[in-house]
């Protein structure tokens, strides 16, 4: 979900030191929750009608703008595993492709947490 006006003693311990919201971010300020909601929804729309069309060129471009680009270092979390190297790109389905450091191939993965 996305935590909007929450102030960190308003979370529950136990997720309290990494939880966050909009206005600790914004040092406090609140937002107006309609606001945030109309700004999401209309984000939503564009990419929606990126993907609406028989080519999802168009939002493909818009995601991979987004990612971090070929040549920088990543670790990335698959299961128990963290592998380590520098990303040579992305395949059509999303997978990043990375080097892994000490090894010769390129290494895919379609699952995992980027740290």
């Amino acid at each position: 979900g996305v935590n909007v006006n929450h102030r960190e003693e308003e979370f529950p311990p136990e997720i309290r030191d990494r939880a966050v919201s909009l206005r600790m971010i914004a040092g406090g300020a609140s937002f107006d929750t309609e606001r945030v909601l109309d700004e999401i929804l209309m984000r939503y729309e564009r990419y929606l009608t990126q993907a609406s069309g028989s080519d999802a060129a168009p939002l493909w471009e818009t995601v991979v703008r987004r990612l971090p680009s070929r040549g920088t270092r990543a670790s990335v979390r698959s299961g128990d595993r963290v592998i380590e190297g520098v990303i040579e790109g992305y395949s059509n389905t999303g997978a990043i492709q990375l080097q892994e450091d000490g090894r010769a191939e390129v290494v895919t993965l379609s699952a995992g947490e980027m740290a």
